[in-house]
């Protein structure tokens, strides 16, 4: 993370001086703090001119509790090491030019009280977890390629990941399906022939059963062949009788 001009710089060093206040918006509330300590665990540099990328570094400081990057020049992916701050419980990273995927690890920061991930070029599916889906709309808004809950925009393609499980899933059933039928005709055929080797009385009744369908079929077709035969006489006659 860098700014534009060295005249900015003041605000970065304000946490490592001995200055005696230092202005920050914490949960939305603009608070003047006289004293700081040694292990302050907030960080606010929002309303600046910081570029480039967030420093996964941020990850490292475990004793932060409000973290406040908004309204700046800020590119590339939010970076996956905020799930270590466990005990985090404010982020505003709003007003910035981030873009990718939420990192699915900021789901599972169970003291987050309030999150601003607004106006940014963030895009997929808003992870799910223990957190996410219990923020407002306004915490995700103004980012055109998110979708899932708590948004309006569902997550149909998902990315193809969720349609490409599915389908995968639906293809495997499928295949289940032709194997189980598959399976099915080999042991009926293997009980008809069993019973036909090993019981004499089945077996008889099995070909007379058999012989009678073979009749009905061949007499069937006879009769189709007369009515056919007859049908072709008859017109025969009547073509004789107009000439």
């Amino acid at each position: 993370m860098s700014i534009r001009s060295p005249g900015e710089y003041s605000m970065v060093n304000m946490f490592n001086s001995s200055s005696s206040s230092v202005a920050l918006i914490i949960k939305g509330l603009h608070l003047e703090l006289q004293k700081i300590l040694p292990d302050f665990g907030s960080i606010d540099f929002s309303s600046n001119s910081f570029y480039g990328e967030i420093p996964n570094a941020v990850g490292d400081l475990t004793l932060l509790h409000h973290v406040n990057f908004s309204h700046n020049a800020l590119n590339g992916s939010i970076p996956k090491s905020f799930g270590r701050l466990r005990g985090l419980e404010s982020l505003d990273l709003s007003g910035n030019q981030l873009a990718g995927l939420i990192p699915v690890e900021l789901g599972e920061l169970t003291f987050l009280e309030v999150l601003n991930l607004s106006y940014n070029k963030l895009v997929g599916m808003i992870p799910k977890g223990r957190q996410l889906q219990t923020f407002p709309v306004e915490s995700f808004e103004g980012n055109t390629g998110l979708c899932g809950f708590p948004l309006r925009e569902s997550c149909s393609h998902s990315d193809g990941i969720d349609s490409d499980h599915d389908d995968v899933e639906e293809k495997r059933e499928i295949e289940w399906e032709y194997v189980s039928v598959a399976i099915g005709y080999v042991v009926a055929l293997g009980i008809i022939v069993w019973l036909l080797l090993f019981y004499r009385s089945f077996s008889v009744k099995y070909f007379d059963i058999l012989d009678e369908v073979v009749e009905e079929i061949c007499d069937g077709r006879n009769r189709r062949q007369r009515r056919a035969r007859a049908r072709a006489r008859r017109v025969e006659a009547n073509r004789a009788r107009r000439q």
